[in-house]
């Protein structure tokens, strides 16, 4: 029986920008699964929602892939939609499907990635602001007891599962694109080994 796994508390992840006219934001995501001896699983990505708050537009969205992983969107997989005023968007993954099996040597462990870029154009790419992404990761995961599996995005895990499970998800994360050029550095010595530069961003 299939139900739907909402996760309640959204995740923040900012990204610093310091840039003219077109900035690109960046979503590594990676699945993984673990399966031992006598398990099987599989877990897909398939869709992400995006909504844009803020003073910009959405004008492109990007997929390639990411060194030394499989790839979970190779060319022609993957659609992807952008409203017309750029506020909204969706991306649909055909092959992003990650499979373990625990019975057969050397695939117990099955990881892919995507790197998806989201470019998008401020109204005003010199004021420092904050532009709100809020992000909807949707698929499927049919885990058995023995089975483990994460949903990384840049590096933070946003989602675990452990079998026995069988049931679609849904994660919920914002990233927060903070345009703001660094004015007046100020270089802080902690110690020998150790130096920290702090900028006054001037982010209001």
């Amino acid at each position: 029986m299939s139900m739907n796994n909402r996760l309640n508390n959204p995740i923040n992840i900012d990204q610093v920008f310091c840039e003219v006219d077109k900035f690109i934001l960046d979503l590594d995501t990676i699945i993984q699964i673990n399966c031992g001896s006598g398990s099987q699983g599989i877990v897909t990505l398939d869709s992400l929602d995006v909504d844009l708050s803020g003073l910009a537009e959405m004008i492109n969205i990007i997929t390639g892939i990411i060194d030394g992983c499989q790839d979970g969107c190779p060319d022609g997989s993957v659609s992807t939609v952008i409203s017309p005023d750029g506020k909204q968007a969706s991306v649909i993954f055909d092959e992003f499907i990650v499979e373990a099996d625990g019975n057969i040597p050397g695939q117990s462990f099955a990881e892919k990635c995507c790197s998806i870029g989201i470019e998008f154009l401020p109204d005003d790419p010199n004021k420092n602001q904050i532009i709100k992404f809020d992000i909807i990761f949707r698929g499927f995961a049919d885990l058995d007891q023995g089975c483990n599996a994460n949903l990384f995005v840049n590096s933070n895990n946003i989602l675990t599962l452990s079998g026995p499970v069988d049931r679609d998800y849904e994660v919920n994360i914002t990233i927060n694109a903070i345009l703001a050029c660094p004015q007046n550095p100020q270089i802080t010595i902690a110690n020998q080994n150790i130096t920290a530069i702090v900028y006054e961003s001037g982010l209001n």
